[in-house]
């Protein structure tokens, strides 16, 4: 299995969270994060991720301070896995907690200037998400 992606997916998650010399090594092992005793064998590592794998999606750790684990892992859209980070930023609006990415999809807008709004110019979240908005798409929310 070693010329399969999944083996390699499974490789590294070892690799990043053993081997210090692994450039990945202070984002994962130098945090504490490990992989669980049965994932340390590929076969219980196929056993429970095996049949939800598909070659578009990456492994992710729903609690990013979590182990590597069944429970805490599934597989993910590279989309999806950018908004599960340490550093990704939520913005609350009208009961909703949204990244800005998300936020510009759901009011048609453009991501760039959702982010200009706030960080360039200091806009208020309310303000930044509903000036110029049509306001039934505002309705939903």
């Amino acid at each position: 299995m070693s010329q399969t992606r999944i083996y390699n997916i499974w490789k590294g998650m070892l690799q990043r969270t053993t081997d210090p010399k692994s450039a990945s090594y202070q984002h994962y092992g130098g945090r504490g994060i490990k992989v669980c005793e049965r994932w340390q064998n590929l076969d219980g590592f196929l056993a429970d991720m095996g049949p939800t794998y598909a070659d578009d999606l990456t492994i992710e750790r729903i609690d990013v301070d979590g182990d590597y684990a069944p429970g805490n892992c599934r597989w993910a859209t590279v989309a999806e896995q950018a908004r599960n980070k340490r550093n990704t930023r939520l913005f609350e609006f009208r009961g909703q907690s949204l990244v800005i990415a998300d936020w510009a999809k759901v009011l048609n807008m453009n991501a760039k200037t959702l982010t200009s709004r706030i960080y360039l110019y200091g806009w208020s979240v309310e303000r930044a998400l509903t000036e110029g908005v049509a306001p039934e798409r505002l309705a939903d929310l």
